[in-house]
């Protein structure tokens, strides 16, 4: 699982790591896509009991962009008091790959919070997922022939990876 950090607002900001995580869970080479996950967590730093808490869930939202589609936690409970992790968004779903089988997806999450000293946050990544084999396709240049006649077999590669072979 890979995690990257982000940075927080209000006075208290300084006090609070902002992490997204995101995960590859399976691929699917006949679909040309991948299962994956992706959270984010609000974590006090220094330990501090008495941290960041909002139970008044219509003032905290969470938003998650995975490649573009978000993804709105509203009704949110945020409870950083004794080094508590608070999730604050979480997505598991399939994304699909280009035709060469590579896939570059943009994160982006953020929160906002009321009543406290941390008033929000945001995080962003890139992540490029490993590349799915693509199988070549492959054609006659003509559908029958005599005997001793010639066939010229095409093969057009998936990707620039692969290489073309003539037979």
């Amino acid at each position: 699982m890979a995690s990257v950090k982000g940075s927080c607002t209000g006075s208290s900001s300084g006090y609070y790591d902002l992490l997204m995580h995101y995960e590859l869970n399976s691929q699917s080479i006949s679909d040309n896509k991948s299962n994956i996950t992706v959270y984010v967590t609000l974590q006090r730093n220094n330990g501090y009991a008495n941290s960041a808490v909002n139970l008044y869930e219509n003032q905290n939202t969470a938003y998650l962009s995975v490649g573009g589609s978000v993804k709105v936690d509203k009704h949110l409970t945020i409870d950083t008091r004794n080094s508590r992790v608070a999730e604050l968004s979480r997505w598991t779903g399939d994304v699909y790959h280009s035709a060469d089988g590579t896939l570059n997806l943009s994160l982006n999450a953020s929160f906002t919070m009321g009543l406290s000293n941390l008033s929000g946050g945001s995080v962003a990544a890139s992540w490029a997922l490993p590349r799915i084999p693509r199988t070549s396709t492959i054609s006659l240049s003509k559908s029958s022939v005599d005997a001793g006649g010639t066939v010229r077999v095409n093969i057009q590669a998936a990707s620039s990876d692969f290489s073309q072979i003539f037979l």
